[in-house]
């Protein structure tokens, strides 16, 4: 390329990218985060929305502070139980919505918020998943005394929701499934979408079984119950508990 060319090419280049001094950018991004900082740069700060100092203070782990690897598993199995209940927290809001979207015939609304429940039904499982495998036997059994009889088996979020078929309003979707008498041609057809989301959440919770009792095996084996359970084979006497009835 002649030299005239060549300067033709990086003049046009130099004015398609502007110089940016590297320290003006630096500057800017901190004055950017000093006026976020400041109380008057919104009416709603971000950990306050969040309630974080509430949130972050609830972990609170029985092991001794001396301890800090203890300390930090526990830490880790409160907070992996914690999530687990904030997510079944918002599966049933997500039922009781899509039941009264049902019962307004809004199947699509209906079939939205079951599809939302079945990913954080998954999101639940991964949750177990994730704790089994990134929590030592070991590094368990040594807090394990402390949890003074404190089981997920005493929640009631959990015991509603596994109650499968039998929860009031996974029961009161299935008889708006099977109404087939009721409402024009495409709601008639939307019904078996609604009882195709219900047999994919039916079949989540079985798998929430499964990962609970795999868990329950992997840290305890054929040892009782925190809760005071014959443990893995009161899951086991479980497992088709959360079964839809034929």
């Amino acid at each position: 390329m002649r030299d005239d060319a060549l300067f033709r090419v990086v003049t046009s280049l130099k004015e398609a990218v502007p110089a940016v001094s590297p320290a003006s950018d630096v500057q800017d991004h901190a004055d950017d985060i000093e006026a976020e900082q400041k109380p008057e740069a919104m009416g709603l700060r971000y950990a306050d929305y969040l309630r974080l100092d509430e949130l972050l203070g609830a972990v609170h782990p029985v092991s001794a502070g001396d301890d800090r690897s203890s300390w930090a598993n526990e830490r880790y199995f409160i907070i992996s139980h914690q999530i687990c209940e904030l997510w079944v927290s918002q599966i049933l809001v997500d039922l009781d919505l899509a039941l009264e979207c049902a019962r307004l015939a809004d199947f699509d609304s209906a079939i939205d918020r079951l599809t939302r429940a079945n990913a954080l039904l998954e999101l639940t499982v991964t949750t177990l998943s994730t704790l089994q495998h990134h929590l030592g036997v070991d590094d368990f059994l040594q807090f394990r005394p402390q949890l003074q009889g404190a089981s997920a088996g005493q929640s009631a979020q959990f015991t509603a929701v596994l109650a499968g078929a039998r929860y009031a309003p996974v029961a009161a979707l299935l008889e708006i499934v099977a109404d087939q008498c009721n409402g024009d041609s495409s709601n008639r057809r939307a019904r078996p979408q609604l009882g195709a989301r219900l047999d994919v959440f039916i079949a989540g919770l079985t798998r929430w079984r499964l990962a609970h009792l795999d868990l329950v095996r992997h840290f305890i084996g054929t040892s009782r119950g925190t809760g005071g359970t014959s443990g893995a084979g009161y899951l086991i006497d479980r497992l088709d508990e959360a079964s839809r009835p034929s």
